[in-house]
Order: structure tokens, then C-alpha cells, then sequence
């Protein structure tokens, strides 16, 4: 009985996640969390905090809070200069992804590319200059979505706020 309550929590932590736009990340990546996948008392929580019509920002702070979750971004360190360019992070979950890529080399080399440019002078500009990026706004991810072209099969995600650039995603199902 048990595991059946944990399936069902799962499942409909999948189908909440998917509904879940781009946008707040944040709460994606809490609701992903490996920590609380099978935490039953989590999902009441995260159900009565639904219902109370909360921002997902706010639901995500107060659960993270809660139980303790550590949601990170690890900054990508370039000797490229910030003048005028953005800062750079990686969500907790892209950071898996590009570990993953480390004995493809191609990939890793384009992603500390994408980095050095990103932060040069003329920041997100250095992209749409040059067209083998294949730089488009991803508004079915969320306001302020953004990707860029690796190779032929793989793109970056991110988000463009505030002057910094967060990588959410590293992969091959991205827009298209």
C-alpha cells in the first residue's frame, strides 16, 4: 500500500512538473528534487501550498526552506571579461548534464565557447551576429528563454534576466 501511495505522489509530481512553466525553474527543480520524490508529507504540503493561490517563487521558497533542499547554480569560470557581457550559471540539473557530456568533447567545447561569449562586451548581441549559433527566443519554455545551436543536434537553454544567463538545460530535445 505503501508503494502504491509513493507511485501515485510520483505521478502526479510528474504531471504537476510538466505543467509547470519554464519560468520558475525554481520550482521545477524542487518538485524534481531527489530528496523528496518519495516523501508523502512533501506532497501534502506542496498540494495545501496550491491551494492557498501562492506565486510558484514563494511556493518554491517556503518548501525549500521546509526540507532543507539545496537548490544551487554553479557559475562557469572563463578568463573572458564581464564589461558590458552577463554573468553566467548553470542550473543544478544542466550541471548534471554537461558533467555527463565530459567525454564529448565537441559539446563541453562549445559550452565554455558559449560562456566566453556571453560574457565578452555585446553579450546575447555576439549571437545574433553570428548565425551558426542559430540564436532563438523559446517563448513555449517561458518569458525570457533563450537557445543556442551546439551542433547539429544539440542546444542550450537559458534565461536571460537581469544580466546574468542561466543554463537550464544541455540536451537534444530542446524546441525542436
Amino acid at each position: 500500500m505503501r508503494q502504491l501511495a509513493v507511485l501515485i505522489n510520483f505521478i502526479i509530481s510528474l504531471i504537476i512538473s510538466f505543467s509547470l512553466q519554464a519560468s520558475d525553474c525554481k520550482l521545477s527543480e524542487v518538485l524534481a528534487h531527489p530528496d523528496i520524490l518519495e516523501n508523502a508529507q512533501f506532497w501534502e504540503d506542496f498540494g495545501k501550498l496550491k491551494s492557498q493561490n501562492l506565486s510558484k517563487q514563494a511556493m518554491a521558497d517556503i518548501l525549500e526552506k521546509k526540507y532543507q533542499l539545496k537548490i544551487e547554480t554553479k557559475e562557469i569560470t572563463s578568463p573572458a571579461p564581464t564589461i558590458s557581457g552577463h554573468k553566467v550559471s548553470l542550473t543544478h540539473n544542466a550541471q548534471k548534464e554537461l558533467d555527463g557530456y565530459q567525454g564529448q568533447k565537441h559539446i563541453t567545447e562549445r559550452v565554455d565557447e558559449f560562456a566566453k561569449l556571453i560574457k565578452s562586451p555585446g553579450g546575447i548581441h555576439n549571437f545574433k551576429e553570428t548565425h551558426s549559433w542559430n540564436l532563438e527566443k523559446m517563448p513555449e519554455y517561458g518569458k525570457n528563454h533563450w537557445s543556442v545551436r551546439i551542433n547539429s543536434g544539440y542546444r542550450i537553454l537559458f534565461t536571460l534576466i537581469n544580466n546574468e544567463a542561466k543554463i537550464i538545460a544541455i540536451d537534444k530535445s530542446i524546441g525542436h
